[in-house]
């Protein structure tokens, strides 16, 4: 049972937290709440009846086996028994809600393996099993991403369907983006946003090419796009959630909006006036797709990865003619990059972001990430969970990240897998050319001041942290996780805390600080666990850490 002491915690926590929101996450999460609960769309029961008949006739393919494999678990079923509910599955077998999501997401039936009767079977089932909005499977995010999904494949696919089977699946389409319209996630925010509205300008567009009526608030949906895509991006390109995986993925869905909307201005439902604000909504997506593509080049590792802040797995960046020698700081977006053969050195310089829904932010102001040669060597932890909470704490505190801190102190208030109370801010951040010398000041949720320095030479980086305004009693450290690549490691000296070859290159850790090097896990892949090794350096009388990492050829 809590104390009264953490009531009174609990409530500054929450607290901190609505300081931030926006009143239509606040008030929009109660309305969204009874929407969902009272306000219900189902499928016409001959919608369904339909449905039913089109898998007799292709009845076989149901009793296909299908292997799903999403976070790197599998599950095996038969296309007729497919569980599309948490619900399904009981309370001891029941998966985490991103894996039920993604097998609603309908990305899977792409898979050149995967027989066309057995997809076209698996979207008549879920139709059938599927008729009431209150089911999980009809949540706004993964009812985008099925919708996209499903126009997609029909796209593809539509010669070798039969009509009544086209029709089937676009009257179902038509039902659910009618929904979409009432349920734009603006209780959420961010991604969400962004990815309903896709999901509905590429629904609509489809309708329309097969004669379906305008839906009346088509409109106010191609306002809103505007009002998110000057919201959502920085000036330099990043996505103000600066997770590089997430902008990976706003890329694709900006894409995704300006085709849809280049093809929409030349339909003839819709009028004028709205063609010509599509066009001008199409010309704003592309210039900040040309921003965003630079912006992800910038933030992917020479093994064509990408950097891992935030909720960040090393999924598949963007690199292209990128220069041999860059150095900048992304201002907007916060973060700071050089790359200059063999090394490449990345390093965040914000607070959580955006301050209204910073749920895919860690406590990771000042970490950084770099490369020799193809290989990544120092690493951030990466994201291994949304469900699992001592995952999702892991990946998310302090101890995680190569940043300087009070030991068991976190620079912000992580709680609840998506929630951030009181948070660190970055004060200062500036890059003098003239010294090569990288200055950023952060202020932590305790009011501590913790200033790190990067020097950069021919062949070292040198790192100094410095702690001013302590108001909280523990050792000061700064960590330094290495990844999977580094093997071998050794220690020949008082003053080498590690010593190592990768790709070719010597590369040494040397501080005059007292040091300890432990194991750590982090997460390259979702739901996959990588181990790596990790240096501590620490001094607990004073307020100054300084160590060096230098390379040369083997």
């Amino acid at each position: 049972m809590e104390s009264g002491r953490d009531w009174l915690l609990d409530i500054f926590k929450y607290s901190d937290t609505m300081t931030y929101l926006k009143p239509e996450q606040t008030f929009g999460r109660i309305k969204f709440m009874l929407r969902r609960k009272f306000e219900v769309t189902r499928f016409n029961p001959a919608l369904v009846e339909k449905a039913r008949k089109n898998t007799e006739r292709i009845l076989s393919a149901g009793f296909e086996a299908i292997d799903f494999n999403f976070n790197n678990s599998v599950e095996r079923m038969l296309c007729n028994r497919i569980k599309w509910t948490s619900g399904d599955y009981g309370w001891f077998k029941r998966p985490e809600k991103l894996w039920v999501y993604k097998l609603n997401y309908f990305d899977w039936i792409f898979d050149e393996k995967l027989n066309l009767d057995v997809a076209e079977y698996a979207i008549l089932d879920w139709i059938c099993k599927n008729a009431d909005s209150r089911a999980e499977s009809w949540e706004p995010y993964p009812m985008s991403r099925r919708l996209i999904s499903w126009v997609r494949w029909l796209k593809k696919n539509e010669k070798d369907l039969i009509v009544s089977t086209v029709n089937c699946i676009s009257e179902a389409i038509e039902c659910q983006v009618g929904r979409l319209f009432k349920d734009i996630e603006y209780h959420i925010q961010a991604n969400h946003v962004m990815t309903n509205l896709q999901a509905i300008l590429v629904a609509v567009d489809y309708l329309l090419s097969q004669n379906f009526d305008l839906h009346k608030d088509f409109k106010k949906v191609v306002d809103e796009l505007i009002n998110q895509l000057n919201l959502q991006f920085f000036a330099d390109g990043g996505h103000f959630e600066r997770s590089p995986m997430y902008h990976a993925e706003m890329m694709e869905a900006v894409k995704d909006i300006k085709d849809a909307l280049d093809r929409l201005v030349k339909r003839p439902q819709v009028s004028h006036i709205v063609v010509m604000e599509m066009d001008f909504t199409s010309s704003l997506c592309a210039k900040k797709l040309a921003r965003m593509k630079i912006w992800l080049s910038k933030l992917t590792h020479p093994d064509g990865k990408v950097a891992m802040f935030g909720d960040s797995a090393a999924v598949a960046g963007k690199i292209k003619n990128e220069p041999k020698v860059m150095i900048e700081l992304l201002e907007e977006s916060g973060f700071f990059v050089y790359r200059k053969d063999p090394v490449y050195f990345v390093l965040s310089a914000s607070g959580p972001s955006p301050s209204f829904q910073p749920g895919h932010s860690h406590c990771d102001a000042l970490s950084f990430e770099m490369s020799i040669g193809n290989k990544r060597i120092i690493t951030d932890t990466g994201c291994g969970s949304y469900q699992n909470r001592d995952i999702r704490d892991h990946c998310r505190k302090s101890l995680s990240h190569n940043i300087p801190q009070i030991e068991h102190f976190d620079q912000s208030q992580m709680y609840d897998f998506f929630k951030v109370g009181a948070r660190a801010q970055v004060i200062t951040k500036k890059y003098d050319q003239s010294r090569s010398l990288l200055e950023v000041l952060v202020i932590d949720r305790y009011g501590q001041y913790f200033t790190r320095k990067v020097l950069f030479g021919e062949n070292y980086i040198e790192i100094n942290d410095k702690l001013s305004n302590r108001s909280m009693t523990g050792a000061f450290i700064s960590v330094l996780h290495l990844s999977d690549e580094v093997k071998n490691i050794k220690t020949k000296a008082k003053d080498i805390a590690a010593e190592f070859e990768v790709e070719g290159y010597k590369f040494v850790v040397n501080s005059h600080c007292r040091y300890r090097v432990s194991s750590h896990t982090y997460y390259k892949d979702f739901g996959k666990a990588a181990e790596g090794k990790k240096i501590v350096f620490n001094n607990c009388e004073g307020s100054e850490i300084t160590y060096v990492l230098r390379w040369q050829k083997a």
